[in-house]
């Protein structure tokens, strides 16, 4: 995974944080993101019944399993994708989406506070985004070339420099980019 997409200096507002949406597929965190499916009841699948795990199936609510050896995890159904143009931009991943760690061992067997610690989110699970603040933006989140002042816009979930207009921007750079390739923004969705 990319964990310099963005660096541990931020400033925003926790009451600018959503956390009721899952990115649809594997992300890093500084992703901007667009809603993909917003509608659903988030504890049942698409069917109405709860989705099947290994020992679940649909005639026997646990199979063989003994009672200590299931769990029902749930699952988001309202879902987020990297936004593009043309989508509405509402936010940016403050958390990286996978499943492996980078020595590839699964997070599911993991302890947990492993994850917290790391700022990643099981696929499938909500994850956190901001709609507004400044941050530190890395250079695998930016397209192109960027000047102070500019604004920009959503390609393929990265920052896509442009003029900025008050109207189309989705925030301002407030620097070039330093000698890593960061750059600070001022992000300012919905």
């Amino acid at each position: 995974m990319n964990l310099t997409g963005l660096k541990g200096w931020r400033d925003y507002s926790e009451h600018d944080v959503v956390n009721m949406f899952a990115p649809s597929g594997v992300m890093t965190k500084g992703t901007l993101v667009a809603i993909e499916l917003g509608t659903g009841n988030t504890n049942v699948g698409g069917t109405g019944i709860p989705t099947p795990t290994p020992y679940m199936t649909v005639n026997t609510p646990f199979g063989l399993a003994p009672s200590y050896a299931y769990g029902v995890r749930g699952v988001v159904n309202w879902k987020l994708k990297a936004a593009n143009t043309g989508n509405a931009c509402v936010g940016m991943l403050l958390y990286d989406v996978g499943t492996t760690n980078r020595f590839g061992e699964d997070y599911r067997y993991r302890p947990t506070h492993e994850r917290h610690e790391q700022q990643v989110t099981l696929l499938g699970q909500s994850a956190p985004f901001v709609k507004r603040g400044t941050f530190q933006v890395g250079s695998g989140n930016i397209e192109g070339t960027v000047t102070v002042g500019s604004g920009f816009h959503a390609r393929n979930g990265n920052f896509y420099p442009e003029a900025y207009s008050r109207s189309t921007s989705l925030g301002t750079f407030l620097t070039s980019r330093d000698a890593d390739g960061y750059a600070y923004v001022a992000l300012d969705c919905i």
